[in-house]
């Protein structure tokens, strides 16, 4: 392994919170789609939830750059029901800014350990991806506070900046 154990281990536990970012993602697709707002919740989620797994397989794959075999740590289910939009954009915001907040740290300790491959892998990863999620959902969460629902569910692609739209 071309990693410190301690990366290797933060490594693991970031693609994990990128699945568990899937499910909590999901579970906001279906809480939307149950509340009708079927038209931003299929964009939703094709355009973001589906990229968390890929996000998962850009960690993995770096990972097995550098022989460092990636293990799938058990995930979180996210079965949380809501009842109103801002909330839902609430709970996106907040975890997304986890997964920014984890990536950071692993920079952070790649630099200190030395673990160059990694550090500028994950400087990468935060500034070419995490950051327009991050950015996105912060967007989302605004515009949930500002316009009705439905007024959100049919312009949905029209509050969609930072990341592509997937239909």
């Amino acid at each position: 392994m071309k990693i410190h154990e301690e990366t290797y281990n933060a490594l693991n536990e970031l693609a994990k919170m990128c699945f568990e970012m899937n499910a909590v993602a999901d579970n906001i697709y279906y809480n939307m789609a149950n509340l009708y707002y079927n038209h931003s919740a299929e964009l939703f989620h094709h355009s973001y939830a589906h990229a968390w797994g890929q996000v998962a397989d850009m960690i993995s794959d770096e990972m097995l750059k550098l022989n460092a075999r990636p293990i799938r740590l058990p995930v979180e289910g996210a079965n949380e029901e809501y009842d109103n939009l801002q909330l839902m954009m609430a709970v996106n915001s907040a975890a997304v800014n986890k997964v920014f907040e984890k990536c950071k740290e692993i920079v952070d300790l790649a630099d200190m350990l030395d673990d160059v491959d990694i550090r500028i892998f994950g400087e990468n990863l935060l500034n070419g991806v995490l950051l327009n999620y991050v950015k996105q959902s912060d967007e989302w969460l605004q515009i949930a506070k500002t316009v009705p629902a439905y007024h959100f569910d049919i312009h949905f692609s029209d509050y969609t900046h930072f990341i592509p739209i997937v239909e």
